[in-house]
């Protein structure tokens, strides 16, 4: 991905079949997502997490930002940190929707650091490494964010209804051609990255359907304003296994183990280094002071790494990562800049 020649985008959908859930040209080349990585050992014992009686917690509940709409892997993931965060630390956290611009209305809204503001944000990669450039804040994500971690990892999956028509990524990609810009997807993120490696990759002009998240997006594709999309996996498993959507390729560097017939899109277009993942990423407001800061980044830690995050979040798509904040923001830094050198080639970074 290296010249600016068409548009691009898709879009992370679906609602999670859960009770936790609520309610252009492209450039040649490909740019992965972030090497895969695993977290290291916590140094020693996890210490007591903060008792809520400390004055450093506030009177009411913490306020968790998720800058998407509710029904999809963000929410679903922000709701269930919400509910072990609130076991582990005995003070309530609830979880606050501001959808907009690509995932940065609310993560600029979390950026500001207004005291009155969210205490902590949890924010996908396509919004804080990517839609960032897109749309920049008006200071410096980190300025007023501490990042507390990596939670968990999910590879995208190019989707289409099931009985469109479109069977295969082949079909996808031949349709595309022989109709430049006639092809249309759903999203968003406008461009998507998943859409900036496809079109790449295969040199299609597509066309873009923006939404608002995830159900506008799959409202989309079931109202025929849209050929395909690209979800998150772990949205897009429950309307698979309910027969509602039939997938065409993930984006993972290996085929999925629970879905060995999906092909990666690396080897339908036989390019090794084609594949993107999306990181989850929670952040904590700078104001809340170093032992509260501490006790919630412990606390999301033991959060990832219990017996129900282990049950419920991989049969959904969810590789847990749960790593420390230092780990974290050498990895962020390093995905942040490569996306934006990215779409710097392709004229799409705003200054």
């Amino acid at each position: 991905m290296h010249q600016a020649r068409r548009s691009f985008g898709l879009g992370m959908l679906a609602s999670m079949a859960t009770g936790l859930a609520a309610g252009a040209g492209p450039a040649r080349g490909a740019t992965p997502a972030a090497r895969p990585w695993r977290a290291p050992p916590w140094p020693g014992p996890l210490p007591a997490a903060l008792p809520p009686q400390d004055p450093a917690w506030p009177d009411g509940p913490l306020p968790l930002l998720v800058p998407t709409a509710p029904g999809g892997s963000t929410h679903f993931l922000g709701r269930f940190l919400a509910r072990q965060l609130g076991r582990l630390l005995g003070h309530g956290v609830t979880v606050q929707n501001q959808p907009g611009l690509g995932g940065m209305a609310g993560t600029c809204t979390a950026g500001l650091g207004a005291p009155d503001g969210p205490a902590l944000l949890l924010s996908p990669s396509t919004a804080y490494a990517f839609a960032a450039h897109l749309h920049p804040c008006p200071v410096p994500l980190l300025r007023n964010l501490a990042p507390l971690g990596l939670l968990a990892r999910s590879p995208q999956a190019i989707c289409v209804l099931d009985g469109s028509g479109l069977t295969t990524l082949e079909a996808l990609i031949h349709a595309a051609r022989h109709a430049p810009g006639a092809l249309r997807y759903a999203t968003p993120v406008a461009p998507h990255p998943t859409a900036l490696l496809l079109a790449d990759a295969a040199e299609l002009q597509l066309s873009v359907v923006p939404t608002e998240g995830t159900a506008s997006t799959l409202q989309a594709l079931e109202q025929d304003q849209a050929d395909f999309a690209c979800l998150n996996l772990c949205s897009a498993l429950p309307r698979l296994r309910g027969g509602a959507l039939q997938l065409l390729a993930v984006t993972s560097a290996e085929r999925v183990p629970d879905l060995p017939d999906v092909p990666t899109l690396a080897e339908l277009l036989d390019q090794p280094g084609l594949h993107i993942t999306t990181d989850f990423a929670l952040f904590a407001r700078r104001g809340l002071g170093e032992a509260l800061t501490q006790a919630l980044a412990q606390a999301t830690r033991e959060a990832m790494l219990s017996a129900e995050a282990r049950e419920l979040l991989p049969p959904l798509g969810l590789t847990l990562l749960a790593g420390p904040p230092e780990a974290f923001a050498a990895t962020l830094e390093a995905e942040s800049r490569r996306w934006l050198v990215t779409l710097r080639q392709q004229g799409l970074a705003r200054p």
